[in-house]
């Protein structure tokens, strides 16, 4: 994978050149509305995950459960939900595993 970005231009933004490599392997997320008042988040490597490693960061930085925060914001109202996540798309290695699951 590789990302260039350029100097901005005359409106501010900044031109890219990327490439990118398709993986074999993906994170599962599973997404339920309860009929609970709070939102739940359960977040661990899969069993056939390439890197098995420890969820090591507080559910509060985690880039699916800022997402949901974030709409909540928005809504200005409650959305309980559940959501399971099955990582196999290591943490930390920029591959975009915790972006997409954010705007899954």
């Amino acid at each position: 994978m590789a990302l260039s970005v350029g100097p901005p231009n005359r409106n501010g933004l900044h031109p890219i050149a990327s490439w990118m490599v398709a993986v074999e392997f993906c994170d599962t997320l599973v997404v339920r509305p309860t009929s609970g008042s709070a939102s739940t988040f359960r977040i661990k490597f899969a069993h056939d995950a390439p890197t098995l490693q420890e969820v090591d960061w507080p559910i509060e930085s985690d880039l699916t459960y800022l997402a949901h925060r974030s709409v909540l914001g928005r809504l200005k109202k409650s959305l309980p939900i559940e959501a399971i996540l099955e990582k196999r798309i290591p943490a930390g290695a920029g591959l975009g595993g915790g972006s997409s699951n954010a705007a899954a």
